[in-house]
């Protein structure tokens, strides 16, 4: 929190002293990590998770609510039947890519917006990028 106040009083016979001041207060954006599972270099037709870590700093405000994300490589918003999102507003959400192609490799972000009483708006991300290979060309090579 930081405020710098400097303020004259005034009074006023037989009432209260009186003052008013304006006071910014200042909130750690959240941390924010991210991880593939079983690894961020898969084989087509694999199935991959990603998982966002987040953590909010509820210790200053108790009223703090995310929005968590996904953005696909080229960092349009994930909202696809073929991919399932799950996971809590406030802690860990995961991607899973079931079947995976070629195609779908490149970076994906978790997007992390923080709304509360004090902050109209914040956010912070973190990207992992995914490589994945063709069966074929892996079969070729032999």
């Amino acid at each position: 929190c930081i405020a710098n106040i400097s303020l004259p009083s005034i009074s006023i016979p037989n009432l209260y002293n009186t003052s008013s001041a304006r006071v910014i207060v200042q909130i750690p954006p959240p941390l924010v990590a991210t991880a593939a599972a079983p690894s961020q270099v898969v084989m087509e037709e694999d199935n991959i998770t990603l998982t966002c870590y987040v953590q909010l700093n509820s210790s200053v405000d108790s009223a703090v609510m995310a929005n968590i994300e996904w953005m696909e490589p080229g960092g349009a918003p994930i909202n696809s039947t073929r991919v399932a999102l799950a996971g809590s507003t406030y802690t860990n959400h995961t991607l899973y890519l079931p079947s995976v192609v070629t195609e779908e490799s490149g970076v994906y972000t978790c997007r992390v917006v923080v709304i509360s009483e004090y902050v109209i708006s914040m956010y912070a991300s973190s990207s992992i990028e995914v490589a994945i290979y063709s069966i074929s060309i892996m079969a070729s090579s032999n």
